[in-house]
């Protein structure tokens, strides 16, 4: 006996919806954007994220704590920036605070601009403006706080004097 196309309809999109997190983990919303994009009707979808919750697949707070250690780790964020990544992939903003409250305990802000200035300015960097290197840093998301402690520690190790930042 044939599935009624309702039941077929559902394992089509409970199997694109596999074959998504199989590649990566995603966020509820982010997998529901994908299944959308695919042309599914959204009460399949809705059904498809209802089953997949029952099973366990999506759990927002994993992913965003997994996210939030590579974004502050190895890509070498800010926590603006990263808080805005997280919400752009579904994210609620306060289940992201947290996720970056919790990679930040492990991986403080200054360690994460110095890591960033290293990887950006390593070779030359005698030659580099400081205003360049705080613009640097603020592109990446860091607070002002972290921006003027980090560029002031770069100065005196690469000029031998303390700059006069206000």
């Amino acid at each position: 006996m044939a599935d009624a196309p309702e039941e077929g309809d559902l394992r089509a999109v409970m199997g694109a919806a596999y074959a998504i997190l199989a590649r990566s983990a995603h966020s509820r919303e982010q997998v529901r954007q994908k299944l959308e994009r695919k042309g599914f009707a959204a009460e399949l979808i809705g059904l498809c994220l209802n089953r997949l919750d029952q099973r366990g697949y999506l759990d927002d707070a994993d992913v965003a704590r997994r996210w939030a250690q590579v974004m502050l780790k190895e890509r070498c964020w800010g926590l603006f920036k990263a808080e805005q990544q997280l919400e752009q992939r579904g994210i609620d903003r306060e289940l992201a605070r947290q996720a970056l409250g919790e990679a930040q305990r492990d991986f403080p802000q200054i360690d994460g601009a110095r890591q960033a200035l290293a990887g950006r300015f390593g070779k030359g960097a005698a030659e580099i403006p400081l205003p360049r290197v705080i613009n640097f840093l603020r592109s990446r998301g860091f607070s002002a706080e972290v921006v003027y402690a980090a560029a002031r520690e770069w100065e005196k190790q690469h000029t031998g004097h303390e700059p006069e930042i206000e």
